[in-house]
């Protein structure tokens, strides 16, 4: 267990792909315990979504080699992993900025900019 906290903490599963999640490592997790009815996916302990890994040497792997409460039971078992902050899109305000564009007078794109709600 020692050996995946190391592997969670250099992120060597990868990491969310959500904007919002902030690089959040994942952990990897099966559909199933069955061997040989599905690979194995990553889970974001952050936004609580399953992805495919990235990586095409992990995409191959087995899913019931983890089980389906890997992540969950590690979770517990290693709660200072859960060191961040909850930030969901609502969290943050959506400021729409116009720039105009010097080559045309008519010509404007809409530019967005994100702030955090204090």
């Amino acid at each position: 267990m020692h050996a995946m906290y190391e592997k969670y903490r250099s992120a060597s599963f990868g990491r969310c792909p959500h904007v919002f999640c902030q690089g959040q490592p994942v952990l990897p997790v099966g559909l199933s315990d069955l061997p040989r009815n599905y690979t194995v996916n990553v889970f974001c302990p952050r936004c609580h979504g399953l992805f495919f890994p990235k990586s095409t040497r992990q995409a191959n792997i087995d899913g019931a080699y983890f089980g389906t409460t890997f992540p969950h039971l590690y979770l517990m078992t290693h709660p200072v992993s859960l060191d961040f902050i909850y930030f969901s899109p609502s969290d943050y305000d959506l400021i729409p900025t116009l720039n105009w564009n010097k080559t045309h007078s008519d010509h404007f794109s809409m530019h967005y900019r994100f702030t955090f709600r204090t």
